[in-house]
């Protein structure tokens, strides 16, 4: 049986403001990484939940609203 690939902390962070309306750079200068760090962090929690972009996010991670 194949595990699902589990979303880091820091992943769901970033994913979590994404689906709120944040824009990468907005998320980047909260946060205070780049807005590289942050198109790589949701690139990949895109790829692991297989969403097409961030309005698929919060029904992903199971957030509310």
């Amino acid at each position: 049986m194949l595990e699902e690939p589990k979303v880091t902390e820091r992943e769901r962070q970033i994913a979590r403001l994404a689906a709120g309306g944040m824009t990468d750079q907005q998320i980047a200068d909260e946060l205070h990484l780049t807005t590289r760090t942050v198109s790589n962090h949701l690139y990949r929690v895109y790829f692991k939940l297989g969403a097409k972009g961030r309005h698929d996010l919060r029904f992903l991670l199971d957030e509310p609203g």
